[in-house]
């Protein structure tokens, strides 16, 4: 929740998921400063998911580098649209 500051646990596990995803984004010359700021735009997350699966995501759409809350939503979706064929299950989400 905003405003609220975040327990100790929550810190801690979004400290090492950023070190975890900055260990493997190294390839790309990708660094996550802030986990919850940097995945919005999805280019994160998009390179992210090819790193680890060694597949590309293009066949799913182009990413928008522009800074508009739309452009992002956009790329989210790709990343989405990758799910299915991963057979990556978004439950309660």
């Amino acid at each position: 929740m905003k405003g609220q500051p975040e327990a100790h646990w929550q810190l801690m596990q979004k400290r090492t998921f950023t070190r975890y995803i900055n260990s493997k984004l190294k390839s790309r010359s990708l660094c996550v400063e802030d986990l919850y700021e940097d995945v919005k735009t999805g280019i994160i997350l998009y390179n992210f998911l090819e790193v680890l699966t060694g597949q590309s995501l293009k066949k799913y759409g182009k990413m928008n580098t522009g800074k508009m809350r739309i452009q992002h939503v956009a790329n989210q979706n790709v990343v989405f649209k990758f799910f299915p064929d991963a057979d990556i299950k978004l439950e309660n989400i």
